[in-house]
């Protein structure tokens, strides 16, 4: 699992259902207080089964990696 964030979004890596899941910051703060906030999902790239970590830079791009030396990288905006 990972978290990170880029700008106004936070961004969390699913271990188990392989995605990552897109939130606006304004609805983590507001503590979920609405059931309708669903957040943007995002498939883990190929060839990606498994993902152990995510991390971001400033340029907003996204870095998941499965725990070999293997790295994808992801446009946050995507």
């Amino acid at each position: 699992m990972g978290l990170t964030s880029v700008g106004d979004e936070t961004f969390i890596l699913t271990w188990r259902s392989h995605k990552i899941l897109k939130f606006q910051l304004d609805d983590l703060l507001s503590g979920f207080a609405s059931p309708n906030i669903k957040p943007e999902k995002i498939d883990l790239p190929s060839p990606l089964i498994q993902a152990w970590g995510l991390a971001s830079d400033s340029l907003g791009k996204l870095y998941v990696t499965d725990g070999s030396n293997y790295i994808s990288v992801i446009n946050s905006k995507t």
